[in-house]
């Protein structure tokens, strides 16, 4: 059992409630980790024996780029896209940062988390 970690992506993206943060957009950090089991991998050094990072991070891409009101919302929705586009995939954790919530005060972000 191995586990895959995707760090500090940064997306530019339209979620948000409010009409303002749909419209203008924001940035949203990701924390991606995909438990597998890679010993085959490991033994063949074939990427075809692999989980391939670069198509996960582009089917991250895409669903980063689907407005969703909200991160909780959105956390699922890339959860279920990711088990269906790879079943080796067997246990899932993502972390969806919102850098500049519509909060007064000083804050470094909100987030959310999901494992499943």
């Amino acid at each position: 059992m191995g586990l895959i970690a995707l760090e500090g992506m940064e997306f530019f993206a339209h979620h948000g409630v409010y009409p303002e943060e749909r419209a203008n957009g924001q940035w949203f950090r990701v924390e991606l980790e995909l438990t597998n089991d890679f010993s085959k991998a490991a033994q063949s050094d074939a990427l075809s024996d692999a989980l391939d990072y670069v198509a996960v991070y582009e089917v991250l891409k895409e669903e980063m780029a689907i407005p969703a009101h909200l991160l909780e919302h959105l956390a699922h929705r890339i959860n279920n896209r990711m088990k269906q586009e790879f079943p080796a995939i067997e246990k899932l954790r993502i972390k969806i940062t919102k850098m500049q919530p519509p909060i007064e005060g000083k804050l470094a972000g909100i987030s959310i988390v999901l494992e499943d």
